[in-house]
């Protein structure tokens, strides 16, 4: 696992990486742990470098704050998770909307620490796993969960919307039906016509889910309640 640490302040970045160092020593896992005093130190290092978790400060001291790292971040490597680690409670709305997994005010208890790094590590592992299909009939070839970024339906016809693509059908079933043919944690219904990849999402706001490739969905709403619930249990790692 590969975990960014980025503070203009020392003292916050030993604190962390030593709480890093005590989780890898609990849990027999290596972790890389990578300290940067700037933002644009890590953007450097995000270029060539895919992290599993960043730690971002909000004060940064400098023209970029926590908030504008996390976009560049995020349009760098859609599926890192970033925590951020600050003094100020100015940004936690920004930051639901960003897909920030935490929002730890300094300095971050051990166990809350602890707690995220596990479900990074499971997350990370996970990434591996055989990926499950998607398929109408038992007679066409699947299509790649992973690959899907959202399903829209309109007349009795669904297109699917793939990170290489698109694939249309013509169906008798309804968006119900579809949505009980795929993985239930993975896929929600976010309006009439659009059922979306969780694990696509990068970020949502009241009226829109913000997909990792930089489309946007509409959020129905009679939907938006149970949609921004999910959403923040996601992007937070809290149990339904």
């Amino acid at each position: 696992m590969k975990v960014a640490v980025c503070d203009d302040d020392t003292i916050y970045i030993d604190a962390l990486t030593a709480g890093i160092r005590s989780w890898e020593q609990r849990h027999h896992v290596s972790v890389q742990t990578d300290a940067f005093r700037s933002g644009k130190a890590l953007l450097t290092a995000v270029s060539h470098t895919a992290y599993d978790l960043c730690f971002l400060d909000i004060d940064l001291g400098e023209d970029m704050n926590g908030y504008d790292l996390a976009g560049k971040i995020r349009k760098i490597y859609p599926d890192a998770s970033l925590v951020f680690v600050t003094n100020y409670d100015t940004y936690l709305k920004e930051g639901y909307e960003l897909g920030i997994l935490r929002y730890f005010n300094k300095p971050v208890p051990l166990n809350k620490l602890f707690d995220v790094l596990d479900l990074c590590y499971e997350k990370a592992r996970s990434a591996g796993k055989k990926d499950e299909n998607f398929r109408l009939s038992d007679t066409e070839k699947g299509i790649p969960v992973s690959q899907i970024l959202y399903i829209e339906y309109f007349n009795h016809s669904i297109t699917v919307h793939l990170r290489s693509g698109v694939q249309n059908r013509r169906i008798s079933e309804s968006l119900s039906e579809i949505l009980e043919l795929l993985p239930k944690d993975r896929f929600l219904r976010v309006h009439k016509s659009y059922l979306v990849n969780i694990e696509a999402v990068s970020r949502f706001s009241s009226s829109f889910i913000y997909l990792d490739d930089g489309q946007e969905i509409p959020i129905g709403r009679s939907y938006r309640e149970t949609v921004h619930q999910v959403l923040r249990r996601y992007f937070t790692g809290e149990k339904s």
